[in-house]
Order: structure tokens, then C-alpha cells, then sequence
């Protein structure tokens, strides 16, 4: 029986990107065949974790935080993380977010999102970017297996680390069961009947620089000044980090009454969002996978998102692509979009099929055939456990 542990940091109120992979990956590994595996779940907040409740194979622990922030999670993830996994026995210790437990007698695996900290330092904070460069190299480096969710990324990757190339494992992320039910999918429904209902564009990210919203706003406001009555945008996020330039950008807005300013939306008030959208607009200058994109497929919304990066991947075809540096480009794929009926339709049927190919019981099994990889090999080759 392989012992698997799986440190839950980031799941808890509030869920951003990493506690929401983290959620659905183990919500997802309920389904698969875990016959030969025990699954251990440490987390700060258990009741995050009560979909685990009673599923034969799963063991739920409460982790405790000094303070519970990104540096009580850092701090952990190196001190009570590797104590609980001595003391249960675990085999293989799964780190959801870029940084395994640097020391200890157990075998890891460890999900590489992005590469943002090398690619585009200068939308992290200074403390996130020393924290990572110091401690990523020496993670991957450790780790049995590297998960990635996108080809864009494990190409990242084997530049960052070249001699982990062979342990690279794809694992494309999915859509949460909860987005997959479409009212207008039952009823054939197209967007030229619905299209009077979709009155607005949407924004969906946390507020920071990387999500290039700025540019966005730049566009939008634009379109607003050459017609005041053109579509308002919609942004929902919570407040990030260096974010002095998006503040800017919503005070330089030539209209702020076509702003509307959402916060954190929890998931049904997502659906919504999406499902009265003209398009998600998601331009970002950079993204690992880009789960917003294919949230928006599946409900039917058409997308407009950034061409180089992992999303273009993710939206194989099904997508208005752009140039994230060239507001021109967001400004015209926006006003196209906004009357151009027949191919809002067009991309509403190709996103949904897309969609369709992203589904997170198969990033489970492939993250569970890594994690049974990563538990015998050490045993073949003899490497120490301890580094």
C-alpha cells in the first residue's frame, strides 16, 4: 500500500487558483482507482476538506499554521509538513504548489503552474520572487515526478531544469463538475436568441500585473469614448498585488460608469457572470494554463485571451487570440465581438467543444499513475530519500 500525502495549504475561504487545482485534483481522485493507495490530506482548514468525509482510501488532518497567510503557509510546507509525513509513514509527499518539503525520508512530487517568477519577475513581489528562485530549482530537482498542465509549461521546464526532462509528466487540469450544466446546451438554444441577454464583457483574475488588465482597461475605455453606449465591463477578482498601475488605470477610465467592480465571486455567482457575458476577455501576459478560459467555454461564453502563452493551447482554436502588449489588438477583437453575432455563435459551439476535451477525473488518473511512478522509483535506482 503506497501512502500518499497531499498538503492542502491553500484550501480554504476563498479558494484562489492553486487551492482551487488543489480542491477539485483530490474531489476528482475520489473516482479513480486508488486500491493500492492510502491518501492522507493535511490542511489548515478540515472543513474545506468535508466532500473527503467517509470516502474509503482518504484520511483528513488538520495542519496547523503559526499565522495563517502565504509565510505561516511557507513555513509549514518545511516544518510541520515533513513532521506529519514522518510520523503517518508517508511514502510520497504530492506539494500542490511549485515547493515540496526540501528535507526528509519520503519521496516527492511536486505541480509546477507556471514559471512566472523567471518569465515575468516583475508582476511578483519581491518577496515571492526571491522565495521561489531560491526554492523551486531545488524542489524540481528533488522531486520524483514534475507535473505540469501544459505542454507550454513542461517546454519551461525542461529549459529551468534540464535534468528533469524525463520525470516531466502531463497532467492538463479540467473544469469543475459544477460549471458543466448548460441550460441553453439542453434546449438548443444559440446565442443569436439569447444574445439581447448577454450585455456585458467580463474580466476574471486576481488584480495583479501579470493578469495585464491595465491594457485591458486601456481598451475598454477606448471603445467607450469612440461610443458611450458600448458594452460596460465586468471585473471580478480579488485585490492582488502591485496593483498601484490598475488602480491608475480604473481613475484614467474615460467612462467608470461602464465599470463594474465584482470582487470575489463564489462559484454559482461565477456561473452567472459567465453566462450573461458577451465574452471573457482574459489577455493575460502570461498563464500555465489559464483556467478562466475554459470555465467560460463550457458555459457558452465566448473568449478573447492572449496568443504565445500557455492559453492559446488551452483554447486550441476555439478563442479570439491577441497580442497582450498591443491594446490596438484588445480594443479590435472587443468591437468585433460586441456585433458580430455570427461568430459569437461560432465560438460558443467551438468552446464548448474544446471544453469538453479538459476534464479533472483525467488529471487525477494521471497525477495518481505519476505518484505510483514516484514511489518505486527510488526503489529501483537506489537514490537516498534523504537530500
Amino acid at each position: 500500500m503506497l501512502r500518499i500525502l497531499v498538503p492542502a495549504l491553500q484550501v480554504g475561504p476563498g479558494l484562489t487558483g492553486v487551492g482551487m487545482y488543489t480542491q477539485e485534483l483530490l474531489r476528482a481522485m475520489v473516482s479513480c482507482d486508488r486500491s493500492d493507495l492510502e491518501i492522507l490530506v493535511a490542511g489548515p482548514h478540515p472543513h474545506c476538506l468535508d466532500f473527503l468525509e467517509g470516502i474509503e482510501g482518504f484520511r483528513v488532518l488538520g495542519l496547523p499554521l503559526t499565522r495563517d497567510d502565504s509565510w505561516g503557509r511557507m513555513l509549514a510546507n518545511h516544518t510541520v509538513v515533513p513532521q506529519i509525513a514522518h510520523g503517518e509513514r508517508v511514502d510520497v509527499v504530492l506539494a500542490p504548489n511549485f515547493v515540496a518539503p526540501l528535507w526528509g525520508r519520503f519521496r516527492t512530487a511536486v505541480m509546477v503552474h507556471d514559471l512566472t517568477f523567471i518569465r515575468f519577475p516583475e508582476t511578483t513581489t519581491r518577496a515571492k520572487r526571491i522565495y521561489y528562485r531560491l526554492l523551486v530549482r531545488r524542489s524540481v530537482a528533488r522531486a520524483e515526478r514534475v507535473f505540469v498542465s501544459t505542454r507550454t509549461v513542461a517546454a519551461e521546464v525542461r529549459d529551468f531544469a534540464p535534468q528533469v526532462s524525463s520525470r516531466i509528466r502531463l497532467t492538463p487540469e479540467g473544469v469543475a463538475p459544477t460549471f458543466l450544466a448548460q441550460d441553453d446546451e439542453a434546449d438548443g438554444q444559440s446565442s443569436t436568441k439569447r444574445f439581447g441577454e448577454r450585455r456585458a464583457f467580463l474580466f476574471v483574475g486576481t488584480l495583479e500585473p501579470r493578469k495585464n488588465l491595465e491594457r485591458l482597461l486601456q481598451a475598454h475605455g477606448n471603445l467607450c469614448r469612440q461610443d458611450p453606449s458600448f458594452p460596460p465591463l465586468r471585473i471580478v477578482g480579488g485585490r492582488g498585488w502591485e496593483d498601484a498601475g490598475i488602480r491608475r488605470a480604473l481613475k484614467a477610465h474615460s467612462d467608470p460608469t461602464r465599470l463594474l467592480r465584482l470582487g470575489y465571486c463564489s462559484v454559482e455567482e461565477l456561473k452567472a457572470e459567465y453566462d450573461r457575458a458577451l465574452a471573457l476577455v482574459f489577455p493575460s501576459l502570461y498563464e500555465g494554463f489559464g483556467l478562466p478560459v475554459l470555465e467560460a467555454m463550457t458555459r457558452g461564453c465566448p473568449v478573447i485571451t492572449s496568443r504565445g502563452t500557455a492559453t492559446e493551447e488551452v483554447a486550441g482554436g476555439a478563442a479570439l487570440l491577441v497580442d497582450p502588449l498591443q491594446v490596438g489588438e484588445i480594443e479590435a477583437a472587443m468591437a468585433r465581438l460586441a456585433r458580430d453575432l455570427r461568430l459569437s455563435d461560432e465560438l460558443r459551439r467551438r468552446g464548448r467543444e474544446r471544453a469538453k476535451a479538459f476534464r479533472w477525473t483525467r488529471c487525477a488518473e494521471l497525477t495518481l499513475e505519476g505518484l505510483r511512478e514516484a514511489g518505486t522509483t527510488r526503489a529501483a535506482t537506489g537514490r537516498s530519500t534523504a537530500r
